[in-house]
């Protein structure tokens, strides 16, 4: 049962990364995460309102993730986080 749900939380973080892509618009933790929460919104299936919880709880893992390797490089400005931290999850 854990298994599918995360093959949920899995397909709707692709169906909110190919939103953003189709739209040409920038790509980063923080759009994801306001797309999620825009789909959250819109949803009426408590099973997949669950599934966009996990979704933006995992966000937020890796936003914290690339954030404590971010405050060792010493750069002055803060540039929008990429997500290209994919590989980091179990699957």
């Amino acid at each position: 049962m854990l298994r599918d749900n995360e093959k949920v939380t899995d397909v709707i973080t692709g169906e909110a990364l190919l939103s953003l892509l189709r739209e040409k618009a920038s790509v980063s933790t923080e759009s994801l995460a306001a797309r999620l929460q825009q789909f959250l919104r819109l949803e009426e299936d408590a099973d997949r309102c669950q599934s966009i919880l996990a979704a933006l709880r995992m966000i937020s893992t890796l936003s914290v993730h690339h954030e404590s390797h971010e405050s060792y490089a010493d750069n002055s400005q803060k540039t929008p986080m990429q997500i290209f931290y994919w590989s980091f999850m179990k699957h």
